[in-house]
């Protein structure tokens, strides 16, 4: 037909829209994650300078460390996931807080945490 336009098999406004959202998503997750890592982070040094000040054993006050009376106020997931703290101190080399989606593809679980024990 005369005058009509075919189609053009080059990339399309919705595929770049499409690339755009994916690339946010995968930004997201990992901001997300960088993010739980880090409340993860603060929390364990927040325990060891209490546990250093009140030379407390066993139980965690956690209301002593987090909170309005406490170190800092208390963590929350920037991806919805939630934290489980544990009740005792914990040994050099285990983390006194852990995030619902550390064993998920979301993986909120520390690479590494061997300087944050001092």
């Amino acid at each position: 037909m005369i005058g009509r336009k075919e189609p053009s098999s080059g990339p399309s406004q919705s595929s770049s829209s499409v690339r755009y959202w994916a690339s946010f998503f995968v930004w997201k997750r990992k901001s997300d994650r960088a993010g739980c890592v880090l409340n993860i982070r603060n929390v364990q040094q927040a325990i060891r300078r209490w546990h250093g000040i009140t030379r407390a054993t066993g139980q965690i006050r956690w209301s002593e460390i987090l909170g309005p009376a406490g170190y800092m106020p208390e963590p929350k997931c920037p991806a919805g996931g939630t934290h489980r703290f544990r009740e005792l101190i914990p040994e050099s080399g285990v983390l006194a807080m852990e995030c619902s989606l550390c064993d998920l593809p979301e993986n909120h679980k520390p690479d590494s945490f061997v300087g944050w024990q001092d």
